[in-house]
């Protein structure tokens, strides 16, 4: 698949995605990234880009060039490639000898050794439907999905031991989205700074009205009444307050992380998922 028909096989897969110079260039750059990290991997180049259609958001050729596409790249070889043996040993040396160092509160290792059998197992072990490795998008890198996943793993084996039930281990990998929950542990001291400074930032009316909704639950029908406005209005300044302070996290993070564009999309969708419990908690604390 050289020349000009990368874009055939996305597009496939993808029928969103529209044929263009920016996203050929794209997708063989993409595969030379991938290529490049792993050269004794062979793992074919439609394969690559056809699990790499299914991991790009938004439609835009920029979007696969903030995607962690080395770590993808082998994700899929593990999968689905023709060396997928190697690749698979190629993870464990690279990344899953890590585990013991995720785990250094316990200082067990046949803690860390009983999760890392537990990871190999889920990860490529297809079972019913795809191995769970499939899951990574490359949104996050890689080393931080697996230790979320990790960490999981060993909470679920103690929270066993202790009550003697034997829990569902099929849940401790696919149950979770561990590239944002990764995000969430790398950045959870400065998303609360940011969100209390964007909170401050607001102006009384807009503090108010979150307060009133989000913690004493005043639908949007009450808030119109207390403010002798229409209901559409009211609807409209607390959707105002909300994405404000959304925004406002958004571009602190930003600006004080100083964050790339793979980065800062990772961190948006943490603030997007977080945003509503995060605010309840807060503005219940500054009552």
């Amino acid at each position: 698949m050289a020349g000009g028909g990368h874009c055939e096989r996305f597009c496939t897969v993808r029928p969103g995605w529209s044929p263009s110079a920016a996203l050929e260039a794209a997708l063989a750059a993409a595969l030379e990234v991938g290529q490049t990290a792993w050269p004794a991997l062979a793992l074919e180049e439609g394969a690559f880009l056809a699990h790499l259609a299914t991991c790009i958001e938004p439609p835009d050729p920029a979007a696969i060039g903030r995607a962690h596409l080395a770590d993808l790249y082998l994700a899929c070889a593990c999968a689905i490639g023709a060396t997928r043996s190697s690749a698979i040993d190629a993870f464990a040396k690279t990344y899953l000898v890590d585990v013991p160092s995720y785990l250094s509160a316990s200082r067990n290792a046949n803690l860390a050794d009983e999760v890392s059998q537990i990871l190999l197992e889920r990860f490529f072990v297809g079972g019913i439907g795809e191995p769970k490795i499939l899951d990574y998008t490359g949104r996050g890198p890689l080393r931080g999905w697996i230790r979320v996943a990790a960490v999981r793993a060993a909470l679920s084996i103690r929270r066993a031991e202790k009550s003697g039930d034997a829990d569902d281990l099929d849940a401790l990998v696919a149950s979770v989205d561990p590239e944002l929950d990764a995000v969430k542990l790398q950045y959870k001291d400065d998303f609360a700074r940011a969100l209390v400074d964007a909170l401050e930032a607001l102006g009384e009316r807009e503090r108010a009205l979150l307060k009133l909704h989000y913690i004493d639950g005043v639908p949007v029908e009450r808030l119109a009444k207390l403010y002798g406005v229409h209901r559409g209005s009211a609807s409209r300044w607390l959707s105002t307050a909300r994405d404000k302070v959304m925004e406002d996290t958004r571009t602190l993070l930003r600006e004080r992380l100083k964050l790339t564009d793979s980065q800062f999309a990772s961190v948006a969708a943490l603030v997007q998922s977080q945003l509503d419990l995060s605010l309840r908690k807060l503005l219940r604390t500054s009552r």
